[in-house]
């Protein structure tokens, strides 16, 4: 088990009184992957995370993580697991620095070199007490609390919360380098366009149950493009053919657009046909999936 899956959650159920949180969850994550944990507010993500890294209990079902159940060996997987929650609270009488040497001493941690090289790519500020820090500086000193003792499973909670662009990119260069050295990282996120850049593998939650799981290559190849049409104030465009597989045609005033399954020769060939002054394909990406998967969902 230990060998080809890292993460393995079976046919999990958690009840809150009579609040049902999670229905049934079963998924696998695969050893030194970046596997996403995706879903609008409410679909049970943070309840799963807490119910792996053992700080509740399920109503029922199976967790393990490297083979071992998350219950029963509770201890042993936490000094193998690097864990940053998604509403983390530091202490804010102490330094950056003074933290990660308290976090240091906590999990055994004595070589810092890694801790040195964090605290390099990410700039983060040490030297001043947590509590006078930004939203993001303290979201660099989690993150390096997180990944200072390489750990075997890295567990995180919407992990870029308050990182400005530049900040986010270094910590997905972070990620996926973890994952290049046969690590495991596990990660929540609601960015869209994070999880497509940094993750091997995604599973989708809606109301406490998992909907799929799947691969965000085939995820990326099924996705729609989305067609944009532009033409003179004087000329009337005709809705695209069925033969084009389109769907979601909307009309303006200058412009009409449409999704198709890919831009293929039969697309292109009948927009050559067309009187129009501008033409716009949006790459596939995760969005039009995404809203697909929750579309009956007021928040996402």
């Amino acid at each position: 088990m230990a060998d080809s899956i890292a993460i393995n959650v079976e046919g999990v159920s958690k009840r809150f009184g009579k609040t049902l949180a999670l229905d049934q969850v079963s998924f696998q994550v695969k050893p030194a992957t970046v596997h996403g944990f995706l879903g609008p507010n409410g679909a049970g993500k943070t309840t799963t995370i807490k119910l792996l890294m053992d700080f509740i209990r399920p109503s029922k079902g199976k967790l393990e993580i490297l083979g071992k159940d998350t219950r029963a060996n509770s201890v042993v997987l936490k000094r193998r697991i690097g864990y940053l929650s998604g509403d983390f609270e530091l202490y804010n009488n102490l330094t950056g620095s003074q933290y990660i040497k308290y976090m240091s001493h906590l999990s055994g941690v004595k070589n810092q070199s890694r801790t040195l090289e964090l605290v390099e790519d990410l700039n983060a500020v040490m030297d001043r007490k947590i509590g006078l820090l930004s939203r993001g500086n303290k979201q660099k000193i989690g993150l390096i609390a997180a990944l200072m003792n390489d750990p075997d499973i890295l567990i995180l909670d919407e992990p870029t919360t308050g990182l400005d662009p530049l900040m986010q990119q270094k910590f997905y260069k972070a990620v996926r380098d973890h994952a290049k050295r046969g690590k495991t990282v596990f990660m929540s996120s609601h960015i869209l366009s994070e999880v497509q850049e940094v993750c091997d593998h995604v599973t989708f939650m809606k109301k406490g149950k998992v909907l799929e799981t799947v691969e965000v290559s085939n995820l990326l190849a099924k996705a729609t493009r989305r067609v944009v049409l532009t033409v003179d104030k004087n000329v009337t465009m005709m809705a695209p053919p069925k033969v084009l597989g389109a769907s979601n045609v909307s009309h303006t005033k200058h412009t009409l657009s449409f999704d198709v399954p890919q831009a293929d020769r039969k697309v292109m060939r009948w927009i050559a046909m067309q009187p129009v002054k501008d033409v716009t394909i949006n790459e596939a990406d995760l969005d039009s999936v995404f809203m697909n998967l929750y579309e009956d969902e007021e928040e996402v």
